[in-house]
């Protein structure tokens, strides 16, 4: 595949590439990895499904994509998932990844835990926190985490999530406009203890089903589809979905055919 198709591949869609010109640069290359991490703290839903089509366009432009169920940064996050429940969830996550989409081949999971309490992997966590600041880990956390009175973990969770580029051996990280505080966090620190910086491709985060005005939450049923939703529930959030006529700035049904069912 000629390099330009490839490129266009992976921008279809994208909010935002850092850099385009490095990752021009990276398509000289003939092997290119990528990962996609989610945190199992909340229901599966929709939301999380944006993201992961994007992972269709990246195997048609050569590159292969590993998935991270970061199953301790759903506890770092103010216990979202307890501690004796992140196995679970975990496992929960990698079920529903692997049933809600057509994989061609089945998709490379990885679990946080497997390797992010090894020695090295601590040792790096450690050094990051001994060169940056609170202030700066917060400014890095603060789209992710709720931090209304944050917690040390939370402060910990983007000095994990940089690291994980470097531990899983990875040249792009593929994730939500949300987590962009903390992409850029991981390009600042990561050569700060002679890593190189990554490559960050972010999605746009699907808008409520009940309009723009609201976030899609895990905790308001009605903002999206859960994976186990009945297909009566479905037709009837769809329904009653925000689309009016003549709009598509910031219309969830427009959007979920244009980031979800046009791309597969």
């Amino acid at each position: 595949m000629e390099k330009e198709k490839r490129l266009e591949l992976i921008k279809r869609n994208v909010e935002e590439i850092v850099t385009e010109n490095e990752l021009k640069e990276l398509l000289e290359n003939k092997k290119i990895y990528a990962y996609w991490g989610t945190a199992p703290t909340g229901p599966f839903h929709i939301g999380h499904v944006a993201s992961l089509t994007k992972i269709f366009d990246f195997e048609r432009a050569k590159i292969k994509t590993k998935i991270l169920i970061a199953d301790i940064h759903a506890a770092l996050d103010d216990l979202k998932a307890p501690w004796d429940q992140i196995k679970e969830r975990a496992e929960f996550y990698k079920k529903c990844i692997e049933l809600v989409l057509p994989w061609q081949a089945k998709p490379y999971f990885v679990i946080g835990s497997e390797f992010q309490l090894s020695k090295d992997y601590m040792n790096d966590v450690l050094k990051i926190a001994t060169i940056t600041t609170t202030k700066r880990a917060l400014r890095a956390a603060s789209e992710v985490c709720r931090l209304k009175n944050p917690k040390v973990s939370e402060l910990i969770y983007p000095i994990m999530q940089s690291l994980d580029e470097q531990y899983l051996n990875v040249d792009i990280q593929l994730g939500g406009i949300d987590q962009r505080h903390i992409m850029m966090f991981a390009r600042e620190y990561l050569p700060k203890i002679g890593y190189r910086k990554r490559i960050e491709i972010m999605m746009p985060l699907l808008v409520s089903l009940t309009g723009p005005d609201t976030k899609m939450s895990a905790s308001v049923p009605e903002t999206h589809v859960k994976v186990y939703d009945s297909v009566e529930k479905i037709k009837e959030k769809i329904r009653k979905a925000y689309c009016p006529k003549g709009v598509t700035k910031s219309n969830p049904i427009i959007q979920i055919c244009k980031l979800i069912i046009f791309p597969l």
